[in-house]
Formats: structure tokens, C-alpha cells, sequence
């Protein structure tokens, strides 16, 4: 691996910015990454993309300013991956593993924290029909997907639709507490 990067960084196919600590890589690079993986491993690429956005994504009442900016450098890195769960990954194409919906949510909170209403919903109906699939409707983390998507809504000003989705998560919360 380092001799690898080594010779990206000779042939000027990558650069290091240490100022920012940021590694610039050619588009190049980027297509042959992409490209390389068989399309079996594909749907494996993907699954370890979300879960490593999980562990380093915070939530939006544990962020702290520079948690913001380090969101806004990795942004065309997590929007890779949110274009390939929808391109190359139906729900049943992922393995049973519900850590890997749990992420994609989370990824989509990230959008909607930064206001990309769109993209945090297309994700999180993503998550949704995931958990459901693998956990059933009335599951808590399918629940709190069904809270996520009513928390779009409520971002957008569509607090009819918000309220549905909010009473959905409710009434599923009451089931299953009793």
C-alpha cells in the first residue's frame, strides 16, 4: 500500500495539501477505484463506505464547529457513496445487516443538517426499506427512520406530510411499548 501511493505521488496522480491535511487524488485515480472492484464486491464496497460514514459522522447535537467543516471536506467523498447505494445496491443486494441501514440514515440526517432536504430523504427511504425488509415495519430502527423522513419534511415547511409520518413513528412506538 505505501509503495502504492508512492508511485501515485511520483507520476503526480496525487498530491498532498498539508496545510489542510488533504490528499487531492486525479480523476484518473478515481475511475479506475471505482471501476476496479467486481461487480460481486460492489454491494461488500459499499456497505463498508456507509459504515465507516457512521463512525465519523456526529449527530447534530454533538457537532462542534469543526466537525461542520470536516463534514464539508469529506461532502464529495459521502456523495460517492450515496450515489452508488442508489445505482448499484437494491435493499435485497446488501447483506442482512442492519448496522448498514443505520448508517445510511445517519448519512441521511447529515444531508438534511446541511439542508440537502432531497438528498437526506432519497437516503432515508433508502434506510427505510432496508430496515423494514430486514427488521419488520414496527421495528424501533425502522421507527426511527420513519422519524428521520417526518424531520425532512419538517425542514421543508411540509408539515402536513410531517405530521403523517410523525404520527406513523408514534402510533408504531405506542404498539410496540404497550
Amino acid at each position: 500500500m505505501v509503495e502504492s501511493r508512492g508511485e501515485l505521488f511520483r507520476f503526480s496522480l496525487a498530491k498532498r495539501n498539508a496545510s489542510s491535511d488533504a490528499i487531492w487524488i486525479h480523476p484518473v485515480v478515481h475511475l479506475w477505484a471505482r471501476e476496479r472492484p467486481k461487480a460481486g464486491s460492489q454491494g461488500e464496497k459499499i456497505q463498508e463506505a456507509l459504515i465507516l460514514f457512521d463512525r465519523i459522522l456526529k449527530d447534530y447535537d454533538k457537532k462542534l464547529p469543526q466537525d461542520w467543516a470536516f463534514e464539508r471536506r469529506i461532502w464529495a467523498h459521502m456523495e460517492v457513496v450515496r450515489r452508488n447505494v442508489r445505482s448499484h445496491a437494491s435493499v435485497s443486494d446488501l447483506m442482512d445487516d442492519a448496522e448498514v441501514f443505520d448508517a445510511a440514515s445517519k448519512m441521511g440526517r447529515t444531508y438534511s443538517d446541511h439542508g440537502f432536504y432531497d438528498l437526506a430523504m432519497n437516503i432515508q427511504e433508502w434506510a427505510l426499506a432496508g430496515k423494514a425488509r430486514l427488521l419488520g415495519d414496527d421495528s424501533a430502527s425502522s421507527l426511527d427512520s420513519i422519524h428521520d423522513i417526518a424531520s425532512v419534511f419538517s425542514s421543508q415547511g411540509e408539515y402536513d406530510n410531517a405530521l403523517k409520518w410523525y404520527q406513523r413513528a408514534l402510533g408504531g412506538k405506542e404498539k410496540a411499548l404497550g
